[in-house]
Formats: structure tokens, sequence, C-alpha cells
């Protein structure tokens, strides 16, 4: 017999409690559990409420690696006004992970009108420490080769420990733990920071909750018998904020002992509070041929004061027989970029030589390649107004850099493939090109990087997983990004790809000496960093990619719109259905007082809108997804609401979701979840109301549910548009499966392009709606609540916390996506405001309706029926269905001032916005502070005084 475990009461998510007809069947709580394959006893409590005898069958289901000891079945015979309690017995066995398993009871009985089923579910939790039997994970042995290298960085392979004090008691966490150790505060991660330059790290703040620790990472390495072996890596400190004191510095020690031997022998110690990279190499060559523990300790130092000590190990990695590529000079260095000038000079006068091309009449470029071929390449454009140099490429595959010796690539000669760059690369047993693609087109010059000759195993490797432009030699003046902020002498920054942040993949700067340039990648980049002090403005990729790189002298928008002929975005089918209709959003709300206000809208002529209805399903909001259907309350309330639309005219939209998938939902399997790369299921949305955590889906997992919701909502009121929640928000993401196969962003995106496609066509060519609207899934989607966040040089929520001079926000996705993509307005009202005053920021604002005709948006307000709505569809509707139609030809900061902007659009609107502070008085008008001038045909709008 299994021990049974001890169990306490703990609840989250929706009670185990389910009444259909006269039955109610339940599942009291069960604590979180601590250990495998021990015996969990689960109680089902029928109760019988009428005076009739219930007979039936209960069953208990679980999943996955759980299983049910003896017969899952019980025929049950409960008399009139009785309950019954059965205990099952379930196990949670081996490949049980720490996280959320559901327990399924269903009782079929029998009723007069015919059979009936009772179904509930109940969420146990599986704690960190039911996975730390020592039986069930071993660590690994790192094995190193001559000529070869081993990372620390992965923290599947270190077991992690650590203690408070110097003769506290030793904790050792279970092999692949990371994340924050909640009572002492010990955190161990992965990260990559820049502390000088970008690399990967471990992240480790030593112990500081309960008082000053130390915390260590130990390894297991099998050394080759060789002269030549360091461990190599580099140590920093992070940032304080003004609001901290600054950290009194950390000791980073590195210890060894033959496997087997607990006396560890000191072989590095270093004290310090740098805020920049510390090199360090350490010879391990005394142990060559044995098997080693070595340990990475980091400790708060002398004072054992830990304020601030967040640490990081860049890069450790072990390195046997590679030697250092020989490499050029710094003086040969100068002499190849001032020859590539110029040559982009002599290109500029028609001089054309070997790599270099006359983009534009007053552009040229000259590209002059390096010892790696184009990866180490100088890049320079040439003006009448001067010149623009980047240090070629930085690229990594597999986490390692080409170029840095200590990555272990084996490099030949690069050679010249037409327009091709071939880079031959041996990496221990396998060999591959990594390949550049160069060519000019119409205007722009442009990198396809990739790598062929070798097929990628199940993990995507070997893959591109880094790509980013080098320095440059000019500073930035302005930065263009996302739905449309520019921000002037930004500081230091990274902008995540989101449809909240950079919501765009293409950038624009433009540079102290005239010279714009837009940078743009064909598949989402990671994020854009600009860092004035290290002359880094660029975008950073990963994957294969194209990189466009379109430079101008009339400022960034005309570097955007000429991006826009080469991209040539499609326009997704859905887009002429949607255009110029006005998104009246609604969340909470009764459906018959919606109703009411759908047809009181009617009356004010707000016909053509969309109607967004956000909480409607079965469960309630974002709860025991992807079920959603029938709708929550009732239910002749909720199609008298949808038929108001209807026979109005007015488009109805229900909000969906695919990216959460919640334990208690019908068919959770771990199996249809997404995995990190260390072996742990992603968690996804927490919804706090509910104490409920969901799991992200398998992006190409989900459309067997999506059907049947489709079937199921066809079939009972046909809704005319169509929302997503998150496809157009989140990052696009790689992923693993369950087995550990590997997924890039690419399957991401067409799983989610997919499920537009299919939306649209199941609906009748019903127009899709997401969150937020980033221009991952042009040509599928069809519009977006744009979630347009404004710049704050503060710590403020829903904004971009950005240190720059000043910052305005500016239509930048409409200059390339406009009428091929519909962006609604300014996105949900509360967060257009931010931590600004709702009523001056927010829906019917100046600052909102300003921010919608700047960009020709579709308006958009909180519906269905408010006095904002009525004043926003009467003021802005008519001027911008024209301006919608139109493409967007030029912007203009009048005066070079970025607070007052001019919008031409192609067949005559105009958009004339005042966003200063001061008045501004245009062709005898008065524009206040957020004040505006729109024309389009024979419509017109404004804000004046």
């Amino acid at each position: 017999m299994l021990p049974v475990i001890l169990l306490m009461s703990i609840y989250s998510f929706n009670p185990a409690v389910t009444t259909v007809g006269d039955l109610t069947i339940s599942i009291p709580d069960i604590d979180t559990i601590d250990a495998l394959n021990s015996e969990i006893p689960v109680k089902v409590l029928l109760k019988n409420g009428g005076s009739e005898t219930l007979n039936g069958e209960l069953r208990l289901e679980v999943i996955d690696n759980w299983k049910i000891v003896g017969d899952p079945k019980y025929k049950f015979n409960l008399s009139g006004n009785s309950e019954q309690q059965i205990t099952f017995i379930c196990i949670a066995g081996n490949g049980t992970y720490s996280a959320h398993y559901p327990i399924h009871a269903k009782a079929v009985f029998d009723t007069p009108s015919g059979k009936q089923e009772a179904h509930t579910v109940l969420i146990v939790e599986v704690k960190p420490e039911a996975l730390s039997s020592p039986e069930l994970k071993e660590q690994r042995i790192l094995g190193l080769k001559s000529p070869g290298r081993v990372s620390l960085n992965s923290l599947k392979d270190a077991i992690i420990s650590f203690r408070l004090g110097d003769d506290g008691e030793i904790v050792t966490k279970p092999l692949s733990w990371h994340g924050i150790d909640e009572i002492t505060g010990t955190n161990v991660d992965r990260t990559r920071v820049d502390r000088g330059d970008q690399r990967s790290s471990i992240s480790i703040h030593p112990p500081w909750r309960k008082g000053w620790g130390t915390v260590w990472l130990d390894y297991v390495i099998q050394l080759p018998n060789t002269n030549e072996i360091f461990l190599d890596f580099a140590t920093a400190i992070r940032d304080n904020t003004d609001k901290e004191p600054p950290s009194d510095g950390v000791q980073f020690q590195v210890l060894i002992a033959e496997f087997g031997n607990q006396e560890y022998k000191l072989i590095f110690d270093r004290f310090s509070d740098a805020k920049q990279w510390e090199e360090a190499t350490v010879s391990l060559s005394q142990y060559a041929g044995k098997k080693i523990n070595l340990r990475l300790l980091t400790g708060p130092g002398p004072k054992h004061d830990t304020t601030c000590d967040q640490a990081y190990w860049a890069d450790p990695i072990i390195i046997a027989g590679i030697k250092p590529y020989p490499s050029e000079s710094e003086k040969d260095h100068q002499n190849r970029i001032q020859k590539n000038k110029e040559q982009a000079k002599q290109a500029l006068q028609g001089k054309l030589s070997q790599h270099t091309w006359k983009l534009q009449d007053n552009i040229s470029v000259a590209f002059t390649p390096g010892q790696f071929g184009a990866i180490d390449s100088i890049l320079t454009f040439a003006t009448p107004k001067g010149e623009l140099t980047f240090d070629g490429f930085n690229i990594e595959i597999d986490g390692r850099k080409i170029g840095n010796w200590r990555s272990g690539f084996e490099i030949n000669k690069w050679r010249l493939d037409g327009n091709t760059f071939r880079l031959p690369i041996k990496d221990g047993d396998r060999s591959y090109d990594v390949i550049t693609k160069v060519w000019s087109e119409k205007g722009s010059i442009r990198f396809h990087f990739g790598i062929e000759g070798i097929k990628r195993d199940r993990k995507g490797e070997p893959k591109i997983t880094f790509i980013s432009l080098g320095s440059l030699d000019q500073k930035v003046r302005r930065l263009y990004a996302g739905h449309g902020n520019v921000l002037e002498y930004p500081r230091r920054l990274a902008l995540v790809y989101n449809g909240f942040s950079l919501s765009t993949s293409f950038v624009g700067f433009d540079f102290a000496n005239g010279i714009s340039l837009v940078q743009a990648t064909d598949i989402p980049p990671d994020l854009v960093r600009v860092n004035p002090e290290k002359g880094i403005a660029t975008l950073e990729a990963h994957h294969d990619l194209t990189l466009t790189l379109v430079p101008s002298l009339e400022g960034a928008f005309d570097s955007a719109k000429k991006y826009r002929e080469i991209l040539n975005p499609p326009m997704s089918p859905g887009v002429p259905n949607i255009i110029g209709k006005m998104c009246l959003d609604q969340w909470g709300g009764d459906y018959a007082r919606a109703s009411e206000g759908i047809e009181k809208s009617a009356l004010y002529g707000l016909t053509d809108s969309v109607f967004v209805k956000h909480v409607w399903q079965r469960w309630g909001y974002d709860y025991r997804l992807p079920d959603i259907y029938p709708p929550e309350g009732n239910w002749d309330d909720f199609i008298k609401m949808v038929n108001a639309c209807k026979r109005n005219g007015i488009l109805f939209a229900p909000h969906d979701n695919y990216i959460d998938f919640y334990p208690d939902a019908t068919g959770f399997s771990y199996k249809h979840i997404i995995f990190n790369s260390d072996g742990t299921p992603q968690k996804a949305w927490y919804n706090e109301g509910r104490k409920a955590q969901s799991y992200r889906w398998l992006s190409h997992a989900f459309k067997p549910w999506m059907e049947n919701n489709l079937k199921l909502i066809k079939e009972g009121f046909s809704p005319t548009s169509y929302f997503i929640d998150v496809f157009s928000a989140i990052t696009p993401m790689d992923y693993y499966d369950e087995d550990g196969n590997f997924y890039s962003k690419e399957v991401s995106i067409k799983s989610w392009n997919s499920a537009f496609d299919r939306v649209r066509e199941v609906f009748d060519g019903a127009p899709t709606i997401s969150e937020a609207g980033h221009d991952a899934l042009l040509g599928h989607l069809d519009s977006a609540q744009a979630d347009h966040l404004g710049w704050t040089p503060e710590d403020q929520s829903w904004a971009w916390n950005a240190e720059a001079k000043d910052g305005e926000r500016i239509p930048w996705h409409d200059m390339v996506t406009h009428g091929k993509f519909i962006l609604l307005a300014g996105g949900l009202g509360s967060r257009y405001s931010g931590s600004g005053q709702k009523e001056l920021h927010g829906y019917g604002s100046d600052d909102y309706l300003n921010m919608t005709v700047l960009g020709g948006r579709n308006p958009m307000c909180d519906g269905p029926f408010s006095r904002d709505a009525v004043m926003t569809y009467w003021l802005l509707h008519d001027v911008c269905a024209d301006l919608a139609k139109q493409d967007i030809e030029k912007h203009t900061f009048a005066d070079d001032n970025i607070h007052r902007q001019i919008v031409d659009f192609a067949k005559g609107g105009k958009v004339i916005s005042n966003r200063d502070k001061s008045d501004w008085e245009v062709d005898g008008q008065i524009l206040p502070n957020y004040g505006f001038i729109a024309k389009s045909g024979q419509y017109k709008a404004m804000v004046t005084r």
C-alpha cells in the first residue's frame, strides 16, 4: 500500500460544486501536492435534493501522468433527500509538473425526462518540492572535448544551494530550479543584460530577506587531457535608481574540487561594485583529464551588506584547446572605415565600384567586407549633408557570437557567391554556411541573413539567436517607433516588440547630421535599442530574416513612405467591411441595458459602427477558457442585444481568446501547452479575482477548440464581426512543446493568422478585431484597438517610460499600414490616458480625438451609448471615413516642433494638429492644446477656439 499524504484545505479557481436538477456533485478542496507517487484521497459528495431516488454512474477522470487506483466508476442509488460520499484514490505519477491539475467528477443519472449529467472539476496544485526526488533527476556530467567549449549558462545543468550567514543550514534546490526563493529572497535566473554590451548571463541575488547569505551553483564537468583549459567569464552588478542606496559590492568566487571530494579550493575571488563588464580568465589546466566539481559562488562581501546586490555572471564557459583568431588591428580597422567612406562618396558622384550603390539621387552606400565577410563589414551612407557609418553587424549562432574566438567556432575563409556572402562554420560535428545576401531595392539596401547547408535539429539548432547593427558614428536626434511616438535625443532605452511598445517591425531615426534612416525586419524584431554612449541605434532580432535600411534627407517619415513601397503591405480581406466604422466598446454591463443603448445609438445615427462586447462568456470574463459558450446570464436578453445591432446595421463583435488555457476547461492537457526551454510549462494570464492560473496554448494546438466554439456561436447568434484577444498585443513567441520540439515565432504568426482567416470564412466575411495592434499579422487581421500609449520620462503605468529630451505621439504605424490595416483610434481610453486624467486624455477628450484624426483612424468610444460616443461619431466619423481610404503622403513637423504636426493624404485630405501646450494660429483659426483642423473632400472637422 502506498503512503497516504497529509492534506490541508486551500482554495483557488471556482469551487468544485455543480447542481443539475435534484443532484448536487462536489469535491472538497485538496491541499497542494508535495510528493509524487503517493496516494491522494479524492472525496466526491453526491446530494439528492429531491424526493425521488436517483440512479446513475459516477466517474472520476484525471489527465496526463495522473492515474486512478482501482475502478474510476461507481454506480450509485441515492434515495430522496439523502447524500453519499465516495472516495477515490489518485496518484500524481512521474512526469507530473509543478503546475495545476484537474480532477473531474461526472455523474450521469436517470430522470423522467431522460439522462442528465452533472460535471464538476477540482484544481490541485503540485508544488516544486514534489519533483525533487533524487531518483527522478540526476545531474548531467558536462563533457568537454579538445578543441571544444562547454557553456555554464544553462541552469538545467546546475545544482543551486544557499545558506544564511557563515554557518546556517544549507538549502539545496531541485536540479534545474530557477527563480526566487520566497523565504530568503535568493534569486537565480538567466537573462540578457547590457553592462557595456549585451551578453547572456546568469543573474543572481544572494539571500537578504532573513539576513545575509551566499548562493552557489555547482556543476560536474569531465575535462579533457590537454594543457590549455580555462574558465572564461565576466562579472558586473546592476544599476541602482536615484531612490536606492548603491551596493557596496558583490563577492564573486570560483571554487573547484575533484569529483567526490568535498574539499573545495578557491581559485578566483573578486569583490566588485563595477557596473560595466570585468573580464576574468581562470586556468583549469592542472585538472586536465579529471572529473571536477566547479562552483560559482555569489555573496554580499565582507560587510554582509546585500543592498542592490543583483549580480551577473556573463557567458561563463570552459574552453579547451581553442586559440584566438588573428584579429584586425585598430589602425587597419580605422583605415578600412576611411576607405569605405571614400568609396561611398565616390559612388555619390556616380563612380561605382564593387559593393557600392547609388540608392537615390542624393544618397549612396558603400559596403566593405571584413575578416568574416559581411558580418564585420563597414557600411557607409554618403549624402551632401555628410556620412553615416555602421561598424558591421553583431550575429550570434545558438547564443555564441561570430567573430569572438571564445565561441568555439572553426571559421573558414568567406566567399562571394553572386551577391551572397558565405561564411563556412564548423561547430564540433556540424558544418554549415552563414549567408548574407546583399542587394539594393527602391532606394534601400537590404540584407538577408540565414543558415544553409544543414538540417536544423528538433531544438531548431543551429539557429541565429541574435542580429543587430554595430555601432555608428552619429548621434540620434529623434527616434520614431510603435503606433507612434517620436523621442527627441533619447537616452539609453530598449523598447520590446509587442502591441503596446514597439508595435512596428520598422523604426526610424533622424541623426544629428541631417540623415534619416528606417530600419525594418521582415519578421518581428525583438526590440529597438538606443545607447548614445556606445553609439548604438539598432533593431535587435533573431532567426533567418531580411533587414532593410531606407535612408532619406527628408526625414524619417519620408523613409517610412519609401519602405511602404518596398513592403507593399497586404490588405486583409475584411478591411473593406470595417474601414471608417466607429468602434463602440463595452466591457461589463447588463445585456438588456446594452440593447437599449444600441437602440439609442441608432436613433442618434451611430449606425456605421461596430459594437465590441468583451464580457459575455459562459464562466465570466477570462476564466475557464476556451469554454466560452453559451453566454453567461439571460439568453433572451443576450439575443435581444445581438439582434438590436443587426436590425440597425451595427456590427456585433463578441470577445474570444486562444492564448489562455485554464486547467479546469474541457480537454485541458499539458500536451497542448507551451513549454519553456527548461522543460517547465509556460504560465499565461493569472485571473486575480478567481485566483486561477492559466497556461499558454501551443500556438498550433488551439484550432479544434476554436472550431467548436465558432460552430456553436454560428448556430447560436452568428456575429457580424469578431474580436480575438491578445494575438496582436503579445510578442509572437518561439516555443517548445512538451517533447522539447522547437517552433519559431513564424509558426505562432502563421497559426494566429489562420485563426482570423477562419473566423472570416465561418462568419461570411465578418471583419476581425484584436487587442493593441502590432504589425505581425498584416494581411490576415483586419483591425485592432490601437492602445496607443504616450511617452513620459517618469515611471508611470500604460506609458513609454524612457529618458529623452522630449516626446510626442505621432501616426508612425499609420504611415506604412494606413488603409491596409485598421487602427481603431487610440485603443482603450483608460490605456491611452495612462496616469493622466481620463476626462482630459481618455475617450471623448480633445487629446484622444486629436490623435484619432491625425492618423485618419476609425473613431472609438465607450459604448454602446454615451454622450461622448455621440459627440465623437458626429465630429469625426465622416472625415475619418474619407481619410481612411487615402494613403498618407507626407508628415511634417511645423517649424520643426514635434508637437505641431501636419499630415497630407493622397487625395487631398489634410490634418493640422496642435499637441503643443501653447495656442497655434493656422489660416485665421486658433488651435488650442489638442486642437485640430481636418479636411477631406466635402468633410471637415475641427477643435478650435
